[in-house]
């Protein structure tokens, strides 16, 4: 049986989106002072949340309970099936939100930080600075209103992927798998704005840029939130997966650049 050439594209695609990830980590480790400076707002983040993670965990019983009232008259076998059912949902639902919350909330409090080291890897690669750079509070305000929206996004796959977890056999196997892919894609959204931003594409052109390059993406979202699953994972990877995201906008923006120098180099 032969695989069709356009299945190991992409899989190739994708595994090169997964050694973003870790190319990301390598240039940090010889740049120790900005892993660090990425560490701080990432450190704060994560004990604002870190609370609200933990109460909803603690009341996880009440909460299966509440979700599953219809099964007051079910056999005791078939209740429990259902709060479990119902109890595991609900923790890849909080999962889900809480990382797009937790790196939404690192990036809104340490934006300077990142921003510093998107700019250094940027720098390094002779990517040239933006012609306008928006003030402090512009951008504040702008990247309030593209993380809103990708919070938007991110509930509504997320109550979509909450609910497919009843359904028998697949919400055990195949919906994990959607979950990490799909709350990989959310992260690259939100971890991508800062290199972007130095692009001058806003949140609509970083989502067409980024579909373009879909594999890419997905590789590089897809280990980054396997990594975000570990525990500390999201705090000690955080500034690794902003640095990943700056490289995957210096790969997309090269493969942007190449169809259009293959046609000049042809006209000539």
């Amino acid at each position: 049986m032969t695989i069709p050439k356009h299945t190991i594209d992409s899989g190739r695609k994708f595994f090169d989106g997964v050694a973003l990830f870790w190319r990301g980590a390598a240039m940090l480790l010889r740049r120790p002072h900005l892993y660090l400076l990425g560490l701080i707002p990432a450190v704060i983040a994560f004990l604002i949340l870190g609370v609200g993670l933990g109460v909803t965990l603690a009341l996880l019983g009440r909460e299966t309970a509440a979700l599953t009232w219809f099964t007051a008259d079910w056999a005791p076998w078939a209740q429990t099936t259902a709060q479990v059912v119902a109890g595991a949902a609900l923790i890849g639902l909080v999962l889900l939100l809480s990382m797009w919350l937790f790196t939404a909330l690192a990036l809104a409090i340490g934006g300077p930080f990142f921003e510093q080291i998107s700019n250094r890897i940027d720098d390094a690669a002779g990517v040239p600075p933006a012609a306008t750079e928006p003030t402090l509070i512009s951008g504040l305000i702008q990247g309030a209103k593209d993380s809103l929206r990708i919070g938007a996004l991110a509930a509504l796959g997320g109550i979509g992927l909450f609910l497919a977890e009843f359904v028998p056999v697949i919400g055990q196997t195949v919906v994990p798998l959607l979950a990490a892919v799909f709350g990989g894609w959310i992260l690259v959204l939100e971890l991508s704005g800062p290199p972007f931003a130095r692009r001058t594409l806003d949140l609509r052109h970083r989502r067409m840029a980024l579909r373009r390059h879909r594999q890419l993406a997905l590789g590089l979202g897809t280990m980054t939130f396997v990594i975000f699953l570990i525990p500390l994972g999201a705090v000690l990877f955080m500034p690794v997966a902003v640095a990943a995201a700056t490289l995957l906008a210096q790969r997309a923006t090269e493969l942007e650049a190449q169809p259009a120098q293959a046609k000049l180099t042809k006209s000539r």
